[in-house]
């Protein structure tokens, strides 16, 4: 008799920590709910590359010429401030040259 008190008792543990983790479920549901309401949802199949604004060859040539840009700074000047400095220059103004002469107006 004792024994189906004790099995009982643990039966009735499990089921109070059963409940206890459904209701942790469905708070994390219902939080996952909220803030999937507030960020905009991505449309499905949609991989990221429909509409390239450069495409593959343009990217490779912008960063050859920007490292043949670079060799030729550290190949032909002497002065390490100066290799450092036009490098930089180099790196910062590339975007702004790219946009520039590859921006395309439809």
């Amino acid at each position: 008799m004792a024994n189906k008190g004790a099995r009982a008792r643990r039966r009735a543990e499990r089921q109070v920590e059963a409940a206890a983790r459904r209701e942790a479920a469905e708070r994390r549901e219902q939080r996952r709910q909220r803030l999937r309401r507030l960020w905009p949802r991505r449309r499905e199949g949609r991989t990221g590359r429909t509409f390239l604004r450069r495409s593959r060859s343009e990217r490779a040539g912008i960063a050859g010429l920007a490292m043949i840009a670079v060799g030729l700074v550290w190949f032909l000047v002497d002065e390490l401030s100066l290799r450092i400095g036009l490098t930089a220059l180099i790196l910062v103004g590339l975007p702004a040259f790219v946009v520039l002469a590859l921006d395309r107006r439809y």
